[in-house]
């Protein structure tokens, strides 16, 4: 469980280093289970997003919206991603593995799909 986010400016996050990137600008950040966040956390979160540094965007992901903050939530734009069919998922592998040049038997894939539980 995540218990504190903090704002720690621009210069920290531009003297950040990329190994072999050093051109690297972070524009985004990706908060995924958002709603394992305290309350707390959240409200920092909230005051990061209101006044957020030029260009960044936020993306929360979480399968539990009822646990985020309404103050949160409100300030955000919904994506619901539906539960892709064992055949969906299996077709993506085999593309996956055809463009890796990767022997992989179907069965393994089948197996792979059902254990992905719809995620892809």
């Amino acid at each position: 469980q995540i218990q504190s986010i903090e704002l720690v400016g621009e210069e920290l996050v531009y003297d950040s280093e990329v190994e072999d990137n050093h051109n690297f600008v972070a524009n985004g950040l990706l908060v995924h289970n958002c709603h394992q966040l305290t309350s707390q956390a959240q409200n920092a979160l909230l005051k990061c997003i209101e006044e957020p540094p030029a260009n960044v965007v936020f993306i929360l992901c979480t399968t539990e919206q009822h646990k985020v903050l309404a103050t949160v939530s409100s300030r955000c734009q919904l994506f619901h991603f539906r539960v892709l069919s064992i055949n969906a998922i299996v077709k993506q592998l085999t593309m996956i593995a055809e463009k890796e040049s990767i022997t992989i038997a179907q069965e393994a894939k089948v197996a792979i799909a059902r254990t992905a539980e719809g995620g892809l």
